[in-house]
């Protein structure tokens, strides 16, 4: 508990890492009374996710991925996944790359190819869209790659 109120103070003061852990352990239930407080965490996580923390992008992706704190939204998620996968976050180039899978026509895979290789290299890209495509496939769409 103490350990938790160090980190929750340390993070009020706007210290990055200690934003992570105070949301880490507000999302687990550690060392906080009443057990786990997906809302406090994502206040922390979106303040660490702001000054550009990966892990804070990453755990934000995951929260709108399953709908913790926040309602599920699939296109959010990619967002902060892909914010993540431009700096490298090992996990949120698996999650971006899982995303990539979900898409199915030979040039929908081209362009998914070549938006993982740019987040992978520390490119950006451009609009994320879900949806369902006229012959009924779902997925997240890639409108645009860039190369930095």
């Amino acid at each position: 508990a103490a350990a938790a109120r160090s980190f929750e103070r340390a993070a009020a003061q706007g210290h990055l890492h200690a934003q992570l852990w105070a949301a880490t352990l507000r999302a687990n239930g550690e060392g906080v009374s009443g057990g786990a407080d997906y809302g406090a965490a994502h206040t922390f996580w979106e303040a660490a996710a702001a000054q550009g923390l990966a892990g804070a992008q990453y755990s934000l992706g995951s929260a709108y991925k399953h709908g913790h704190g926040v309602a599920a939204c699939e296109a959010t998620a990619a967002r902060h996944y892909a914010a993540a996968a431009a700096q490298g976050h090992g996990w949120a180039l698996e999650e971006m790359g899982k995303r990539c899978e979900m898409v199915r026509s030979a040039p929908e895979q081209a362009v998914a190819r070549l938006a993982c290789d740019v987040l992978s290299r520390g490119g950006h890209i451009g609009p994320l869209r879900c949806g369902v495509r006229p012959d009924g496939v779902r997925g997240l769409f890639v409108a645009q790659a860039v190369r930095d």
